[in-house]
């Protein structure tokens, strides 16, 4: 029998020197035993069935409760569960209301979401909330013991959003989605200046912010530098749209059905 043994220059640096051990083996000592890891789902809020699935795996192992769980992981090993409680309630409610559902471009505007039980011998609901403005998530937030948030989304534009709100649900409660809520920005004051006439874009600077009025839904906007580089490409959601950048920007608008660009 030979071997060959070492130590690398942090051993070798050390400034009180080291205790070094070699060791033989006669099994290969990288194959770990396997080991069962009992796993008490009560401990983890759930109080009656679950279907749990390896994730790593991509498969179903069952429907477990209580302690019955008790996963085969080698030694030094780990594994990915997703643990769902089964015959959650659906006694529970998800609402969002608005501060004003017209305003104009540039005011505030305020969200207020609710979660609540249906009956009083159930108990409070907690778990996370999701806000959509129109299908894009904006907002995420646990409930805290009130069981209510409030957000201000950023300032709009005119035009149209359809704002709505998801109650994830948690270990005894399903998931429920609230209504949704139409907030219509439009300017309602009195105006400065005359409207072109049809065909004319202009730009309008308002609290400091550059917009572009006068397109229709649809309408195709491409901005460029002075140099005629593409910067940004914009579809027209409504009849206004804000246009960002620094220093002197050229502005194309195509509107394909009239042939007019």
């Amino acid at each position: 029998f030979k071997a060959f043994c070492g130590f690398d220059s942090e051993v070798l640096n050390a400034p009180e020197g080291v205790t070094m051990e070699f060791m033989v083996f006669t099994n290969d000592p990288y194959v770990f035993p396997e080991v069962s890891v009992p796993v008490t789902l009560s401990e983890l809020g759930f109080s009656g069935k679950c279907t749990i699935r390896d994730i790593w795996n991509k498969n179903d192992v069952g429907v477990f409760s209580n302690s019955d769980f008790a996963p085969i992981i080698n030694s030094h090993g780990a594994g990915l569960y997703r643990i769902s409680a089964l015959n959650r309630s659906s006694q529970v409610q998800c609402t969002i209301e608005t501060s004003s559902t017209l305003i104009q471009p540039g005011d505030s505007l305020e969200l207020t979401i609710s979660v609540s039980k249906t009956a009083t011998d159930l108990p409070n609901p907690d778990g996370s909330i999701f806000i959509y403005q129109n299908d894009s998530l904006i907002f995420t937030s646990k409930l805290d013991s009130t069981n209510q948030i409030s957000i201000k989304p950023s300032l709009l534009v005119k035009g149209e959003y359809l704002f709505r709100a998801l109650y994830g649900g948690n270990t005894f409660y399903i998931p429920v989605e609230s209504s949704i809520v139409e907030i219509i920005v439009k300017d309602t004051s009195s105006s400065n200046f005359e409207k072109p006439s049809f065909n004319q874009i202009w730009v309008s600077t308002e609290n400091g912010i550059n917009y572009l009025k006068g397109v229709q839904t649809g309408d195709s906007i491409a901005l460029f530098n002075v140099k005629g580089e593409l910067t940004n490409k914009i579809k027209a959601a409504s009849d206004v749209v804000v246009i960002s950048g620094e220093g002197v920007t050229i502005i194309r608008v195509t509107r394909d059905k009239n042939g007019f660009t």
